[in-house]
């Protein structure tokens, strides 16, 4: 994707989101990350490419749990 195309797709994202608190965050996000100053930058790039692919596993609706199950499993874990 070129960035002509990245930037128009975060315009879009950006011209989607009404909440002002949401908006704040994302500025503050990607201008600590433009400036090598967020925790991110700290990361290597096999373990930025985890994170992605395991965002991208996320969007499975297959594997998703509904919220009772979910607070199951995580009280089994606790009492681990």
């Amino acid at each position: 994707m070129s960035a002509l195309e990245l930037k128009g797709r975060f315009i879009k994202l950006l011209a989607e989101v009404e909440d002002a608190k949401m908006l704040e965050q994302m500025l503050s996000y990607c201008l600590a990350l433009a400036s090598g100053k967020h925790a991110l930058a700290d990361f290597s790039p096999e373990l930025i490419s985890e994170l992605e692919d395991a965002i991208a596993d996320s969007d499975n609706e297959e594997d998703l749990l509904d919220n009772q199950e979910a607070f199951k499993m995580f009280r089994q874990w606790s009492k681990e």
